[in-house]
């Protein structure tokens, strides 16, 4: 992560094979609760544990976050990458996804555009050559909407799901909204980013200090990774099941156990 300090929690694992023993020692403590089992990391290039890459830090912080507030992640655990340069459109497609985790896309209307799947433009997110066109020439799904995005997961059993991107992307409000059957446990923060104490980074926008998160949450988000806007949602019906393993020890675990289920 950048800039780390040791504000920030440790990632309880750097590579997969820690992840799934870190894994099989929460499950056996509670066999019978439910996991999460398939993970679809929507919008992202790469998904590596304990990784490099910008997608794959998140991914590291966040599955690792998850397991510190006694969300179950079952050892068999798959990741599913889904974007658009892999000419997939995660609204058209009819995959379970126990939980889903969407990375950097666009809610507004007004920026979709009709996707280009030039050599050009494959080269342009390789390279990260980012520029004005490039972030808004990547297009929303032919059938992007609110409510089909709340009816995507409910079809997709989703038990939890995880935002992270920039005030004008797909937030938990939006995936927590109308007909939803998610309730939102950290609210994506509202914050544009001239409101932090700190800027955050200039290449990831990571937030880098604690400072920076707490700002960002009210004083409630200490303890989170310090992914841009990141915002968590569970399934009520989900919630009340895992909730013996759930512990008090994170944000994201003193939200699930106040909703009082």
């Amino acid at each position: 992560m950048s800039a780390a300090t040791p504000d920030f929690n440790e990632n309880s694992f750097i590579n997969e094979a820690q992840a799934r023993e870190l894994c099989v020692s929460h499950c056996d403590r509670y066999p019978d609760l439910p996991r999460l089992k398939t993970i679809s990391f929507v919008g992202a290039y790469d998904a590596v544990i304990g990784g490099a890459e910008r997608d794959s830090r998140r991914l590291t912080g966040i599955m690792a976050y998850m397991l510190r507030s006694g969300l179950l992640i079952d050892p068999e655990f798959e990741i599913d990458i889904v974007n658009f340069r892999d000419r997939r459109d995660f609204l058209n497609e009819d995959k379970a996804a126990d939980a889903v985790i969407v990375s950097f896309i666009l809610a507004q209307k007004r920026y979709r555009q009709t996707y280009d799947y030039t050599d050009r433009l494959n080269t342009m997110f390789t390279e990260r050559h980012w520029s004005l066109s490039a972030l808004f020439g990547r297009a929303l799904s032919a059938t992007h909407s609110e409510e089909n995005w709340q009816d995507r997961l409910r079809r997709a059993g989703t038990s939890v799901a995880v935002t992270y991107g920039r005030p004008m992307e797909i937030n938990t409000a939006i995936l927590c909204g109308g007909s939803s059957a998610l309730r939102p446990l950290i609210p994506t923060p509202p914050l544009p980013p001239g409101d932090y104490i700190k800027d955050p980074n200039p290449e990831t926008l990571d937030m880098e200090s604690l400072i920076d998160i707490r700002a960002h949450y009210n004083d409630t988000g200490t303890g989170l990774p310090p992914t841009p806007w990141l915002g968590f949602a569970g399934r009520e019906d989900y919630l009340k099941n895992v909730m013996p393993a759930v512990n008090s020890h994170t944000t994201l675990g003193r939200a699930a156990r106040a909703l009082d289920l």
